[in-house]
Order: C-alpha cells, then structure tokens, then sequence
C-alpha cells in the first residue's frame, strides 16, 4: 500500500554534506529532509511526479504534509500503463548519467509521490543526483 505524501510546499536547500543536509521552508519557519537518503544498495529519491505535461523537467523541492522533502518532476508521458514511470526513470537517467538499469521503482507504482533507488555508490551517485534539486 502506498502512503500520500499529502499537501506539498516550497522549500530551499540550507546546506549539508552530499546533498543530505537541510532544507529550509521558504517563508523562514520550517526545516526539512533531503529528498535523497542513502540506501543500502545506493540511494532513494522522493518524487512527486505531475505526468502528462507540456514539459519534462524537474521543479525544484516540495516540503510534504510529514515534513519530508521531495523532489517536482514533470514528463510528457500520460500516467497509463507504466508510460509515466519509464518516462521518469529516462529522464532522471538522461540527466544524472546514471543507466536505467540501475533506477527502481520502490513505492508509487499508480501514485504521483514516488520513491527511487538509484543502485550504485551512494556518495557517488548523491554527486550526481545534486543536479535534480538545482532545478
């Protein structure tokens, strides 16, 4: 069963290691997680996903209902059949010169919040991914 991540907000990048620091609310009054966790077999993502839009890109960061970061992304592709998905691990594939093979669905299959793995070195692989949130 997939968990929402519920309502979403913006938020800017305060400083860490690796792209693990804190984020920080933009109206000053909240800090929050990384969108990035390191993982036994690489590292995650959070994403919340808007399919079938004009562009395919990334938007920055959203602060969840939980507190949790992920991060904006948008894809041509309409949410049918696995269309979205592919089309978001293509994309994140393209942009942090990662294979596709390495990326993973974890949870939100049929869900807008979705959670990555990227399977590889952690350290190297959260250098690569810092890209997606400078969007």
């Amino acid at each position: 069963m997939d968990a929402g991540f519920g309502s979403f907000h913006e938020f800017a990048y305060c400083g860490g290691i690796g792209g693990l620091g804190l984020w920080h609310h933009a109206n000053g009054s909240a800090i929050v997680t990384s969108p990035f966790a390191e993982h036994l077999r690489g590292i995650t993502l959070r994403i919340r996903l808007s399919p079938g839009a004009k562009t395919e890109d990334f938007h920055g960061l959203a602060e969840t209902a939980d507190g949790e970061a992920a991060l904006k992304a948008s894809v041509h592709a309409p949410p049918e059949n696995g269309k979205a998905n592919k089309s978001l691990i293509a994309l994140i594939s393209k942009r942090c010169k990662v294979p596709k093979s390495s990326i993973s669905l974890l949870s939100g299959e049929t869900n807008r919040n979705k959670v990555l793995l990227i399977e590889g070195d952690s350290a190297l692989l959260l250098e690569k991914t810092k890209i997606l949130s400078d969007a």
